[in-house]
């Protein structure tokens, strides 16, 4: 043992993610050796349908669910910040993966808050979609 650290030069340890093309939904787990296991015990988290297996027409339709909306109007941010430059560059200018980018406009991820801030820095400018989703859910409460 160095540094408090156990060598443990048999383990394997990979996070897996499942996207079931069907439904669109999507399970993380991590795999140790050749079993995948989910999270540890007592620390599941269900599966969830991307953005835009939740709109009819993703991008370009809005949608009446609060979280969906957010996804939907901070994709469109982030192409507009894009300015015409690839995923590829941002990708290089901010430190985010390309794939992840895209997965952002493609609406196939759930964005972070990590990779929020490291595209908002580099890009200089707001994405977050502020009051966005008050004001879906204050439409939807309304009666029409």
């Amino acid at each position: 043992m160095r540094h408090g650290i156990a060598p443990f030069p048999n383990l394997r340890l990979m996070v897996v993610t499942i996207i079931d093309q069907g439904t669109d939904k999507f399970f993380t787990g991590v795999e140790f050796g050749d079993e995948p296991e989910p999270y540890p015990p007592g620390v599941a988290r269900p599966a969830r349908s991307v953005p835009r297996a939740l709109v009819d027409d993703w991008p370009h339709e809005p949608s009446n669910d609060p979280v969906v909306e957010v996804a939907r109007t901070l994709a469109h941010r982030v192409e507009e910040a894009m300015d015409g430059r690839s995923a590829r560059e941002v990708g290089r200018l901010s430190g985010v993966d390309y794939s992840t980018i895209s997965a952002i406009l493609n609406g196939t991820t759930w964005p972070d808050l990590v990779t929020l801030a490291k595209l908002e820095a580099r890009l200089k400018t707001d994405l977050w979609p502020a009051g966005v989703a008050v004001a879906v859910a204050a439409h939807r409460r309304t009666p029409q």
